[in-house]
């Protein structure tokens, strides 16, 4: 029976079962052990094909867990969705199957679950709420009920796709299948991190009451629709101050993700083993296939005596950090790994705010050294290298100087200010003589380490011109041209030379560029010129295939894709364009091993260009974390959090980004923007009293239109609130302040001022049409709406209700767009007719 029940969990668990090997103590069992596979499988479908017939269905557990759904059968039991009739709450009810096993052993073991499991509480772990039996039948385990999918379930999705030429790092695709609500990382690479990391934070609390799970893998991870991960199944899990329940000698967990000591059986219980299990399963999530494939036996025999192929050789260009973490926590030696769990999320916390991570990388010696110290063959050819490696450690140590600047490089990168380089010249500025002067160093470093000499020289050239330093920046660029040559970098190096004051070089009339370098030099020099045939020319270097060493020069490029999509205003192409953007600067990421302040700022545009503000919020913390002197950063989180209804922390957000430029008109629309969306009309009144609104055209219509609706949406407030005296003053007020944005140029503001007309001669439907055209620009405005609710009229006219149906329409077409349903359509479908609909609606049900 003990056979049978490891069997059953090997084949329920996925794995190969191999009937010779699991019988290789007692041989004579094996054709029994066979026939009672089979006789299992047909129990099995029998079971499935039943299920509609359930008799326990509707059957009330201990006078309280009334099961209502089956949802699925193990080797050890069979789960049920019920109805706790006490606590008014759904859970899950797992029942053992006691037909199967009968064995005090198996009782025990099920039993054992349930206690361990109650005595762990972490959003990470399932929680147990009640254990019982069902008269004299099965005994019953209450948990929580998890509705979303297992990890294994989504790493076979994610293996597909891979076959399928699909290598992209978006996990869009997780949405698909847990839901569009659920939160995620946009990098698949970084969500199933952050999933390891919150694994091991239960992990730790399991550890911490002396409870061991010794069976991690994927198979016993469940992702929640709202993308969290939980740990399931401690069935063989063990307490620190008691025996276990499995034989002395025997392995406990499944081989591709068993601690190589666990072979020997006896092994105590201890946190190491779970974290070289946790490991093996974030491997297994990296690289979508598990660190030992084969049946069994084979693998059994590689865990013995070989270390797992690094993940970095089957993913190529998984961060170097990554592959140190997964060389800590699978250590072979125990005394090597990870101490604790609590580490292990440490490491991965790091890596995830990209801080230096404790652990270091195995290196290819090591590696041998590793091998030479269990297969003396290895020894042997390692002796025959010594005088070799003599010779070679000149070279190492040049090597590991050249990847000390490559870290210094990196490091000074990821802190770039965005705008540095390309923003306007207003916001390329640094005023503080304190910024700026770490700006100066910073840049010198990035100079002198030499990793990526044509973008450092480049940005070092044009903050010494941009801050009045022209000297310093004819030699930057001496040096560019020099070191790359052509007849385009000569001739503007000379530009240089002849620059007169403050002014820029002349590019009228340049050598065309011909090689790739020069390319990225001329598209950099018109993007800061503000030449309009630049963009075009920087987007294709961004988008298109470029040598390792040229990069870093794409990255630099990013931000001009976010202006190319921002100029869309077709909304599919917008939201296209926006996404191609996305999965551009996540493989950008990928390929430095990092983030920065400069593709944080990207990345953070793109989301909030397709209106995925939540998930925005941490990529934009996260750049900010880098730069805190960024604009665009501040800026792009105070939108993001005040479209999320973070009024006050998008106050703060953007009263900061203010401070940074405080002549920076669009630091000061946003913050208006953002009063507007909070109906705060007083603040925004004087926030565009404050501002530089009055210094450009550009700045007079936003003013115009902003204080337009504020006083549009006012008289609206206060004819809801019968104050019909005050909403006509504030409506006048509102026409006013419309007619001079349509003036200059706001045609957006036509219907707004049509309503604003309807609302002064009491046309209570026109008021409606206009309100209603307002809204169908900005559909899910839920401020809008529930003032939409308050002054609508009793009754509608045909246009009015026309109007109402293009606003209905506009709402539905903006969420289909956010559920991916409808991404490439111009108009949403029609809605059905009153006599499509049955039963109609004016009858009653």
């Amino acid at each position: 029976m003990a056979l049978l029940a490891l069997a059953l969990e090997k084949r329920d668990s996925g794995e190969a079962l191999v009937i010779a090997e699991l019988c290789r103590e007692r041989p004579e069992l094996a054709t029994a052990l066979a026939e009672a596979l089979g006789l299992a499988a047909q129990v099995g479908q029998l079971s499935e094909r039943s299920q509609d017939v359930d008799t326990r269905l509707g059957q009330v557990l201990a006078r309280r867990y009334r099961l209502e759904q089956r949802l699925g059968a193990g080797a050890m039991g069979v789960v049920y969705r019920a109805v706790d009739q006490q606590l008014k709450r759904n859970v899950a009810i797992k029942l053992l199957q006691s037909d199967l096993f009968s064995a005090p052993e198996a009782s025990a073991r099920f039993l054992r679950e349930a206690e361990v499991l109650a005595a762990v509480q972490h959003r990470a772990v399932v929680t147990v709420y009640d254990r019982g039996e069902v008269g004299d039948g099965p005994m019953f385990v209450a948990m929580e009920l998890l509705d979303g999918a297992p990890l294994s379930a989504l790493l076979d999705v994610a293996g597909d796709r891979l076959r399928s030429g699909n290598s992209s790092d978006s996990s869009d695709w997780l949405r698909d299948v847990l839901g569009q609500s659920a939160e995620l990382d946009a990098s698949y690479l970084r969500q199933v991190v952050r999933w390891a990391a919150d694994l091991a934070a239960g992990l730790h609390a399991a550890h911490q009451v002396g409870v061991f799970h010794r069976d991690v893998k994927p198979s016993n991870v469940f992702v929640r629709r709202d993308g969290s991960a939980v740990l399931l199944d401690f069935g063989v899990a063990a307490r620190s101050s008691e025996r276990t329940l499995a034989q002395r000698d025997a392995a406990i967990g499944t081989p591709a993700y068993m601690a190589p000591e666990q072979l020997r059986g006896g092994v105590a219980p201890a946190a190491t083993l779970d974290v070289y299990g946790l490991t093996a399963a974030l491997y297994h999530m990296l690289v979508l296939t598990p660190p030992y494939t084969g049946t069994i036996s084979e693998v059994m025999a590689r865990l013995q005596r070989h270390d797992p192929v690094p993940a970095y050789r089957v993913r190529p260009g998984l961060p170097r950090d990554l592959q140190a973490i997964l060389d800590r926590g699978m250590a072979r030696e125990p005394g090597l790994r990870y101490a604790t769990a609590a580490e292990l999320e440490a490491d991965l916390r790091a890596f995830l705010a990209y801080r230096p991570v404790v652990a270091r990388p195995v290196g290819v010696f090591g590696r041998i050294w590793r091998k030479a110290k269990r297969s003396p063959e290895v020894r042997v050819a390692g002796l025959l290298l010594l005088s070799g490696l003599l010779v070679t450690g000149g070279l190492a140590w040049r090597d590991a100087s050249r990847a000390a600047r490559a870290a210094d490089f990196d490091r000074e990168w990821a802190r770039l200010v965005p705008a540095i380089t390309l923003a306007s010249r207003a916001n390329r500025i640094v005023v503080d003589p304190q910024e700026r002067a770490a700006y100066t160093t910073r840049l010198d470093r990035l100079v002198a380490a030499q990793s990526a000499p044509l973008p450092a020289q480049l940005l070092r050239a044009s903050f010494r011109l941009d801050h009045g330093d022209r000297a310093g920046a004819t030699a930057d660029m001496r040096v560019v041209a020099n070191g790359i040559g052509g007849a385009y970098l000569a001739a503007l190096s000379a530009r240089y030379e002849a620059i007169s004051g403050d002014g820029p070089p002349d590019l009228v009339g340049l050598p065309e560029p011909t090689s790739l370098e020069e390319r990225f030099v001329a598209a950099h020099q018109g993007l800061r010129a503000g030449d309009p045939t630049a963009l075009p020319a920087a987007v294709a270097l961004v988008q298109g295939e470029v040598p390792a060493h040229l990069a870093t020069m794409r990255e630099l490029f990013a931000p001009a894709l976010v202006e190319r999509a921002r100029r869309l205003t077709a909304r599919p192409a917008r939201l296209q364009a926006f996404r191609d953007l996305q999965d551009l600067v996540v493989q950008m990421e990928h390929v430095a091993g990092r983030r920065s302040a400069m593709t944080a700022h990207v990345l953070g545009s793109a989301l909030v260009g397709q209106e995925r503000f939540r998930e925005s919020l941490r990529v934009l913390r996260a750049g900010i974390e880098l730069s805190s002197t960024s604009l665009g950063l501040h800026n792009n989180l105070g939108i993001a959090l005040a479209r999320l209804g973070h009024f006050t922390e998008a106050e703060q957000i953007l009263k900061r980004a203010i401070a940074l430029r405080p002549a920076s008109l669009e630091a000061w629309e946003n913050l208006a923007r953002a009063y507007l969306w909070a109906f705060r009309f007083a603040d925004l009144r004087a926030t565009v009293a404050a501002g530089p609104f009055e210094s450009s055209s550009a700045g007079r219509s936003v003013a115009c239109s902003m204080l337009g609706n504020a006083a549009y949406g006012e008289a609206l407030q206060r004819c809801s609130e019968g104050n019909r005296e005050a909403g006509e003053e504030l409506a006048r007020k509102g026409l006013e302040l419309f007619e001079q944005s349509v003036a200059l140029g706001v045609q957006e503001d036509v219907d707004s001022r049509a309503a604003c007309e309807a609302l002064l001669v009491d046309d209570v439907d026109g008021a409606a049409i206009g309100y209603l055209a307002m809204m169908t620009r900005d559909p899910v405005h839920w401020q809008r709406i529930a003032l939409l609710a308050d002054t609508l009229p009793e009754s509608l006219s045909s246009a009015s209700t026309a109007s109402l149906r293009e606003y209905l329409r506009a709402l539905a077409k903006r969420l289909a767009t956010e559920s991916r349903l409808l991404e490439a359509e111009d108009d949403p479908p029609s809605p059905p007719t009153r006599s499509q609909l049955t039963p109609p609606l004016d009858k009653p049900r």
